[in-house]
């Protein structure tokens, strides 16, 4: 008779690949569902058409390569995949949308913001994802957004 040892696995630390992964999908939700309605429909800032939450997409004014602001609330809103892909982020429209919303001092500081370089380590990583699990948490227990 043999005896199966079993040996404890070590858990490996993250890596900071693998936490902006992790970190985008929560993010991302979050901010699709941010944008939803009472029947689980967001609408496009860019076109203004509805598709279901799973369907829509988190768009970016400021670009993602510029960390500062990649899962910044002020700069991220559900935009359709056309909106998003086809018309590489649809900038005309996303800009007349975030004027409306943000006045023009908030919008020279989110540049401003966007273009501060940031060093991405697991420490000030595990600190962002604990900050996006906090807003879809709150964003889930307080229900759709109301216009």
């Amino acid at each position: 008779m043999t005896v199966k040892v079993t040996r404890k696995k070590k858990q490996r630390k993250p890596t900071v690949k693998a936490l902006k992964a992790k970190i985008d999908k929560t993010f991302s939700d979050y901010i699709r569902q941010r944008g939803m309605d009472e029947k689980g429909m967001a609408t496009c800032v860019c076109c203004g058409t509805q598709y279901p939450w799973q369907r829509i997409q988190c768009g970016h004014y400021c670009r993602r390569v510029h960390l500062a602001t990649r899962w910044s609330e002020v700069n991220c809103f559900p935009v359709c995949y056309a909106c998003n892909v086809l018309r590489r982020g649809n900038y005309a429209s996303m800009a007349v949308f975030m004027y409306d919303r943000f006045s023009k001092k908030q919008m020279t500081q989110l540049v401003a913001l966007s273009q501060q370089k940031v060093k991405l380590t697991v420490p000030y990583l595990l600190g962002v994802l604990e900050r996006v699990r906090k807003l879809s948490v709150q964003s889930i227990a307080n229900g759709p957004l109301k216009k």
